[in-house]
């Protein structure tokens, strides 16, 4: 099992959650493209969400699969 696998598992286990969330800047591809790759989704674009009026997107992951 790799870290990321251990580290959402033991997310799980502690906090007994089922789903863990992230903002990142829309202008922050490479980080959606690794967010992505890890299991993440898009689920709500967030306007205007930092100080300087960037917008975020909400990414969600399920954590029952770790």
């Amino acid at each position: 099992m790799c870290i990321r696998d251990r580290s959402m598992a033991r997310a799980r286990r502690i906090y007994d959650c089922d789903e863990g969330y992230l903002e990142v800047r829309v202008s922050n591809e490479p980080a959606v493209g690794l967010y992505t790759k890890l299991g993440y989704s898009k689920v709500k674009r967030n306007y205007g969400y930092y100080l300087d009026g960037e917008d975020a997107w909400v990414m969600a992951v399920n954590l029952d699969e770790f």
